[in-house]
C-alpha cells in the first residue's frame, strides 16, 4: 500500500476523533450531581482527545518513514494533526490550570473573592 494512502487514512481517522471529541461533550447525559456532569464531559473529551493523538502519533511515524523514502507532500497531513492534538491538550491543561489552581490564589491574594 503506498505511504500517501496510509497518511491519508490516518488523517481521516484522526479528523474523526477529534470531532467526536467535541460533540460527545454536548452529548453527555444530564446528571443529578452537577459536578458528577462535568467531571463526565472532562474525562469523556479527554479520552477521544488521547484517541485522537495516538492516531496522530502513529500517522507522524509513518510520515517519518515516507519522508526519508523520499515521498513528498505529507507534512500537513502527517505532521498537522499530531500538532493540532498536542496544542488542544496542552491549551486545556493550561485553562483548567488557570482555574482550578492559579485564579483561586490570585483571588486570595488580591482580595478579589
Amino acid at each position: 500500500m503506498q505511504s500517501k494512502s496510509i497518511v491519508y487514512g490516518f488523517a481521516a481517522v484522526w479528523l474523526l476523533l477529534f470531532v467526536t471529541s467535541f460533540i460527545v461533550v454536548r452529548a453527555v447525559a444530564p446528571e443529578d450531581d452537577d459536578f458528577a456532569r462535568r467531571l463526565t464531559r472532562i474525562a469523556s473529551f479527554l479520552t477521544w482527545q488521547l484517541g485522537a493523538l495516538i492516531v496522530a502519533a502513529i500517522s507522524g511515524l509513518f510520515t517519518q518513514r515516507a519522508a526519508a523514502r523520499g515521498t513528498e507532500g505529507l507534512r500537513v497531513f502527517g505532521y498537522g494533526p499530531f500538532a493540532m492534538s498536542v496544542f488542544v491538550l496542552v491549551a486545556f491543561t493550561g485553562i483548567v490550570g488557570y482555574r482550578v489552581w492559579l485564579q483561586p490564589l490570585l483571588a486570595a491574594w488580591f482580595g478579589l473573592v
